[in-house]
């Protein structure tokens, strides 16, 4: 039996309001397009009240810091931070590109390594085409100077396109109010301000970061992986979060029940991702 597609938005809502006694309801209805406005959306707040920690919207992303600026652009679904961490590299390790295809770069012809040493390395587009992208070298000839990436570029650098090849890394360190007055140079902490990130000291060069963090599931694109992978592990939650909603619009007489149903998944959603900040002691 093949593996099941992955689900839609359009399918969870129209499996929801026929179990919710809407039997004739089609995509191209006006029942769905208002449910899908207003309804929907609403319980994706539901959920996202419920539980914000859940494992299933974890997700990292290469973010830029900018030469005597310390704010840095947040991921536009972020919502908490699990790890920070800036990487660098000499100035050997830094250059501009001479072309790029969909699985390599072409470094500078002044770079210089052996394939040995560069397996497994970080390699970021810091600006230029492709600017904010990191990947893995998977493979490197130093005659030809061109890496092989881990996996295709969403959009392929060019001669435009300035490169780090990571060499070191470091944990940013949280300080939300501390505010170093001294020289430029490579950031050691982060703090935050309301949805604004800043780093410190103020950067003296381009620096890439990888946050791993929890997703805003209200701000996620309903077509994005993401998004698409929690409809596919949480399915019979939103199901039942369609159909409740959709008993309470048509005043149907089962609501009750099943709100009660709805509301006891939710407290079930939110026990099985709790996240403990401390250990509690024997007592």
């Amino acid at each position: 039996m093949a593996i099941p597609g992955d689900p839609s938005v359009e399918d969870i809502i129209l499996h929801g309001m026929k179990e919710g006694g809407q039997y004739t309801v089609s995509a191209g209805g006006t029942a769905y397009a208002e449910f899908r406005s207003y309804q929907f959306e609403s319980l994706k707040s539901e959920m996202w009240a419920a539980c914000k920690t859940d494992r299933f919207l974890e997700t990292d992303a290469v973010m830029l810091t900018s030469i005597g600026n310390s704010n840095v652009t947040l991921p536009t679904d972020f919502d908490s931070e699990i790890s920070v961490t800036l990487y660098d590299a000499d100035d050997g390790y830094r250059g501009t590109a001479q072309a790029g295809a969909s699985n390599s770069i072409t470094l500078a012809t002044d770079f210089e390594s052996v394939a040995e040493l560069l397996y497994g390395a970080y390699l970021f587009i810091l600006s230029g085409t492709g600017a904010g992208q990191m990947r893995q070298i998977t493979g490197y000839d130093d005659s030809t100077k061109v890496a092989n990436v881990h996996s295709a570029w969403t959009v392929a650098p060019d001669n435009t396109s300035g490169y780090m090849v990571a060499t070191m890394d470091s944990p940013l360190r949280r300080a939300d109010y501390l505010r170093i007055v001294r020289t430029a140079e490579r950031p050691g902490y982060y703090g935050k301000t309301g949805v604004t990130m800043q780093v410190t000291p103020v950067p003296n060069k381009i620096y890439p970061i990888i946050i791993v963090y929890r997703s805003n599931l209200t701000r996620l694109d309903d077509a994005g992986s993401l998004f698409v992978k929690h409809l596919r592990e949480r399915r019979s939650l939103w199901v039942q979060g369609v159909k409740t909603k959709t008993m309470a619009r048509y005043d149907d007489e089962r609501h009750p029940q099943n709100k009660m149903i709805w509301d006891q998944m939710l407290m079930q959603y939110a026990a099985e991702n709790a996240v403990y900040d401390q250990m509690e002691p024997h007592r």
